[in-house]
């Protein structure tokens, strides 16, 4: 029992700190966190990352609100401070409030003043340790960005790093103040900026998102018009978006109804799989105590009847009973909040969480291990104590209850319970490592094995070029690329229109160089790719097949499109369509993607290599070291980027293994138990059966059947529950696999095994027993 209440109480802390998320800010329940929903053809998306303006107009028009915060992610800059330099990649811009809105701590600096001054930051305090040791950083001055545009900002305080349960986290705070301050930009249809506001007390919500229209109509319509060529209500009729939503800050973690939250955000799903298996597997330990508790009956029978004979009531019994199994429940309790201590950092790996021991001392965790003390204590124990407390003084003294088999139907269907639970989960776990398997080994439609990213080409400055010479020199490498974004996603959103489509279709905008294609091995539809001998390049475009179903055409000759790359709108023509290959979460169907020409020797680098990974990455460290000088070297590999992607369904397939292993070994020791018991119960039969002759075979099998029958009878149900929860889960792929009918029947062929040979070694024992000990035994 130990074991089943240690999982649920890891199980326990995990669910509970998800559902913490945001908790620590005071005035949780008064912030929320404004979206765009927009539409544009065919595609809807829900993103946090809105416009800078809304934030005024807001304070200006809407009573409801009391007071709003804006930020901006700042990509990846470098900081220097004397010989160190690291690049940050957790770096955000925000106004001087951003102390008083939420609730992070400043151990160091004034929280009102901080941010208030140009060119100040507020560093964590790990960040901050990292850069000056032991020192005092405050007024110290440290260097961001790089070559000749290096800018000193002046440390104006400390923060104490981020809590785990925050749905945004940061390493350094830039102040906003200033002329060139993005967040104060009158551009209603930009994005990038993440907006919150304080709902007043006593206020409501609705009345806000209702007032968030007068301001799309006022501020938004006449943009929107001047850049699609229709006004607000032409582009609705036709089946456009453009409209604002909220989101309370406690349900960004799990109930965001955003496509792309600031950092990848939690599941109710799989909190709710990962709290069944908690109950589940308790359940089971509990089954087994019940199971052993009334197969032993016949050992206390006696017991129940010479007290009841000497007057004690059944309410009295049955206290006791209940009482026994609330001590043996204490007792496990304790245990498993021990085991959970120093099972909690290996817990933490497998989960991805950051849980400590100030988590074991949540009044939550603790009322929690309270309730399970009395969960546990009753459900284990009520059965048992009702079923002893039954019996009659009379049966008894005369020897009528003696073999403790009387409950042996619910002893079988509790045994039929823990096994369908236990085949439910496995079932469960094999689809999702199936999915997995699935997704690593789909064809993407270009080549993500053996491309080297480097994301900091910018820093090369004017050596860029040469730096792509030298690299293409190497034995190793084949092709370099440099592109303005990256994949997995990384495109940048825009909007296009094509005269036989009509209307703005929404788009991802991707810029590459002439190599693009020979480093990703992406194919051609139709047309071709960007060449240098032909200079109207410059001014064309290279569509994937969703784009081109969008625009109304499957051939390039003659197609032009429209984009608008400075606010107006500039035709392009195609002169190339892509065979679709996925570029994002294989949860998704592939986006329209247009391939612009990018011709800078800046951004990111893409290099297609042969061979040894170790090889290229020592050679290409010396050439940037030779090109770049002291600028820091950083790269990852495109097939892991692209694996990052579904870490999470990873990290659930991990946890699954490892809670049905249990469940199905908790479920065996009950069945070990069980069957020992029932042999030895069955001794005398058994005797007598082979002195008439019975082989070991025969007897073997009339012990082991029984058992085998119950597993088999748990498959069904199981079965079914199991596929109708892994086609649920599945259904949030655009790619996934079909269910295949070969894993039920390995896990019913599995399960069977499993429970033969638990079972079959006492009736084997047994069995070859000599028959003249069974009888004396009797």
């Amino acid at each position: 029992m130990t074991a089943g209440i240690t999982a649920c109480l890891l199980i326990a802390l995990y669910v509970i700190d998800e559902f913490n998320y945001d908790r620590f800010h005071p005035n949780a329940d008064r912030i929320y966190q404004v979206g765009l929903h927009k539409k544009f053809g065919e595609q809807d998306m829900r993103s946090p990352s809105i416009c800078p303006p809304l934030a005024d107009a807001m304070i200006a028009e809407i009573p409801e609100v009391e007071s709003t915060l804006r930020f901006h992610r700042w990509g990846k800059p470098i900081f220097r401070y004397g010989e160190k330099a690291f690049t940050e990649d957790k770096v955000i811009i925000t106004e001087s409030n951003f102390f008083d809105f939420f609730s992070f701590k400043l151990i160091a600096g004034d929280p009102k003043t901080a941010l208030m001054e140009p060119n100040s930051v507020v560093l964590t305090e790990t960040t901050a340790r990292k850069y000056f040791g032991d020192e005092n950083p405050l007024e110290k001055l440290i260097l961001m960005g790089e070559g000749q545009n290096k800018v000193p900002y002046k440390i104006t305080g400390v923060a104490a790093n981020c809590h785990n349960n925050s749905h945004f986290r940061f390493d350094v705070l830039l102040s906003a103040a200033g002329p060139d301050n993005y967040l104060k930009m009158n551009y209603w249809l930009n994005g990038g900026v993440y907006t919150y506001f304080l709902l007043r007390e006593h206020a409501s919500v609705l009345d806000v998102e209702k007032k968030f229209e007068n301001i799309v109509t006022k501020n938004v319509a006449p943009e929107l018009q001047r850049f699609l060529g229709s006004r607000l209500d032409q582009f609705r009729k036709a089946g456009g978006i453009y409209s604002y939503y909220t989101t309370k800050i406690t349900d960004i973690h799990l109930k965001s109804t955003s496509q792309e939250d600031i950092e990848p955000s939690g599941s109710l799903l799989y909190i709710y799989v990962f709290g069944g298996i908690g109950i589940f597997i308790v359940a089971i330990a509990c089954i087994n105590f019940m199971n052993m508790s009334t197969a032993q009956s016949a050992g206390r029978a006696k017991e129940v009847g010479l007290r009841k004979t000497l007057g004690s009531l059944r309410s009295q019994m049955i206290g006791q009973f209940l009482a026994e199994s609330m001590l043996y429940s204490l007792v496990a309790v304790a245990l498993a909040v021990l085991l959970s201590y120093f099972l909690l950092p290996a817990f933490n790996i497998l989960s991805g969480k950051g849980l400590s021991m100030i988590n074991l001392l949540d009044i939550k965790f603790i009322l929690g291990v309270g309730l399970m003390l009395l969960i546990v204590g009753l459900l284990a124990g009520s059965y048992p104590a009702f079923y002893l407390t039954s019996f009659s003084a009379v049966d008894v003294l005369k020897g009528k209850v003696s073999t403790g088999l009387k409950s042996k139907g619910i002893r079988s269907a509790l045994v039929v319970f823990q096994f369908a639970i236990s085949i439910f989960l496995i079932i469960f776990t094999s689809v999702v490592y199936t999915q997995i398997n699935f997704m690593q080994q789909l064809q993407m439609g270009m080549d993500k094995e053996n491309v080297l990213v480097i994301e900091t080409g910018d820093r090369l400055g004017k050596n860029g070029e040469a730096f792509r010479n030298a690299l293409v020199q190497q034995p190793e490498v084949s092709k370099v690329s440099f592109t303005q974004n990256k994949f997995p996603r990384g495109y940048s959103p825009g909007a296009m229109r094509s005269g036989r489509s009509g209307g703005d279709h929404f788009v991802g905008i991707y810029q590459a160089d002439f190599d693009f294609q020979d480093v990703l091995k992406f194919e051609m539809k139709d047309g071709r790719y960007f060449s240098k001998n032909f200079p109207s390049d410059s001014t064309a475009v290279v569509i994937n097949e969703a784009a081109a179903i969008e625009f109304g055409f499957d051939k390039t000759e003659g197609q032009e499109v429209l984009h608008s790359p400075n606010g107006t709108y500039v035709p392009a023509y195609v002169i190339g369509i892509i065979k679709d290959f996925k570029f994002e979460s294989y949860r998704d169907k592939v986006r329209p993607l247009a391939i612009f020409l990018y011709l800078s020797s800046l951004g990111n680098l893409m290099v297609r290599y042969e061979g040894n990974a170790k090889t290229v990455l020592d050679n290409t460290a010396k050439l940037w070291k030779q090109y770049a000088g002291s600028e820091p070297f950083e790269y990852s590999f495109m097939d892991e980027n692209f694996d990052k992607l579904f870490r999470s369904e990873e990290r659930i397939g991990q946890v699954l293994t490892v809670f049905s292993t249990l469940a199905i070994f908790i479920a065996c020791l009950g069945l070990f138990a069980l069957a020992a018991f029932t042999t030895e119960q069955r001794t005398k039969e058994i005797g007598i059966r082979k002195v008439m002759g019975a082989s070991v075979k025969s007897l073997s099998m009339l012990l082991t059947k029984e058992f085998i029958v119950l597993v088999l009878i748990a498959f069904v149900p199981a079965a079914a529950i199991g596929w109708w929860a892994s086609s649920q889960w599945l259904s949030g792929f655009a790619y996934r696999v079909d269910i295949n009918q070969f894993i039920f029947v390995g896990v019913g062929v599995s399960t069977i095994t499993i429970a033969w040979l638990t079972v079959g070694y006492q009736s084997i024992k047994a069995a070859r027993a000599n028959p003249v000990d069974s009888l004396r035994h009797e």
